[in-house]
């Protein structure tokens, strides 16, 4: 942790009033079911970029996307999590429900100010302050096919599902979702609660449809590089199981160990899912098993996916698990290594790992077992 609070960060000076765009609020989770709710506003810099979606942020340099980040202010206002009729509750439902960036005016009761917060989930943010006043200086684009879930009460994996396949973005879902917009019983979410939500549900609802489809009958390596975080996922002939690797090297924020090790958790579903919550590699398991999910259903084939993730020293930041799930994406664009049995494919993945590729198998509950699901 030492390394992230020693980062030089290029923090903005801002004044207690600030003006510019918002295309979202965050909603903090300490003292749930009462919440910090507030807008993101751009105070400086790329205004298109500051506001955007993170798949638009991928192959960017990591000192821009951290100053990007840093240049967000957050505005916090306390709210309990069914205040959904309050004014300053559904503005900033207006601002996260439009499809591009809306200017706003925000009131603080005090400058804003800076505190180092950073943590694997969600993206960091520069200064923040309790909000006295936000007013909307122009009208949110808000698409006509959101309207009907969210005036009506249909279950949230429902309306996500139906939005997906409409073509409407997982980002936007995500930050109307956690506005209370969404689901049955709507209600305030905290950011990084819905951010796994959005995550498990559609994942969910994708997994259900590829277990319709006929089984890979290949083995197939895909990787990706991105901010000292390397991946590799393989997908190996069978019926629908998931299992992910979360490697972080020694001398990383999260392995000071003075041993020469490499920390390795392992977290597994299989063929009929699990209940318990993926409590070692939290959000990262869930974006990852998006991203293979939505692969695997336009390929049109289900498979055992293994994915093998080592986080570098250079992720000294962390920036969410947006990163993981974009990671995984672009792995699975990419031209795949082909291979006609396991032994072969694990040769390769060891070319791409610094683990010993045994470290992995002895951890692995895919990798040797035989189970009659697999012929299924």
């Amino acid at each position: 942790m030492e390394k992230i609070l020693s980062q030089p960060l290029a923090i903005p000076r801002v004044e207690q009033t600030v003006f510019g765009p918002s295309a979202q609020a965050f909603v903090g989770h300490r003292g749930y079911p009462s919440v910090n709710l507030g807008p993101l506003v751009s105070a400086v810099g790329d205004e298109e970029l500051l506001t955007s979606s993170p798949d638009k942020w991928f192959g960017l340099e990591y000192e821009k996307i951290i100053l990007m980040r840093t240049n967000l202010v957050r505005g916090k206002k306390v709210f309990g999590v069914r205040d959904l009729q309050d004014k300053h509750v559904r503005d900033l439902q207006d601002v996260s429900l439009s499809v591009k960036p809306v200017d706003v005016e925000v009131e603080f009761e005090k400058k804003p100010f800076f505190t180092q917060s950073f943590n694997q989930v969600e993206e960091p943010h520069g200064p923040s302050g309790n909000t006295r006043k936000l007013t909307l200086a122009e009208n949110p684009g808000i698409p006509r096919k959101v309207d009907e879930f969210v005036n009506e009460r249909v279950s949230a994996k429902t309306a996500l599902g139906e939005l997906s396949r409409k073509g409407l973005d997982y980002y936007y879902l995500e930050k109307i979702f956690s506005l209370g917009l969404l689901g049955a019983d709507k209600k305030i979410v905290p950011t990084r609660w819905s951010i796994t939500a959005v995550d498990k549900n559609l994942a969910d609802e994708n997994i259900e449809r590829i277990k319709e489809c006929a089984a890979l009958n290949e083995y197939r390596v895909y990787s990706s590089v991105f901010l000292d975080n390397y991946f590799s996922v393989l997908l190996i002939p069978g019926a629908f199981e998931f299992e992910q690797f979360e490697a972080w090297r020694r001398g990383t924020n999260w392995n000071l160990s003075e041993k020469n090790e490499t920390w390795i958790t392992q977290e597994y579903e299989g063929y009929y899912g699990r209940k318990d919550y993926a409590s070692s590699q939290v959000g990262g398991y869930y974006a990852a098993r998006l991203a293979v999910s939505e692969s695997l259903l336009k390929m049109r084939k289900q498979a055992k996916a293994i994915v093998f993730r080592e986080i570098g020293g250079g992720y000294s930041v962390p920036l969410g698990v947006w990163q993981v799930r974009e990671n995984v994406k672009n792995a699975l664009r990419q031209p795949p290594a082909i291979f006609n049995n396991l032994e072969d494919s694990l040769g390769f993945v060891e070319t791409k790992v610094t683990n010993p590729i045994g470290e992995y198998k002895k951890r692995s509950q895919i990798i040797g077992q035989k189970r009659l699901v697999n012929w299924i």
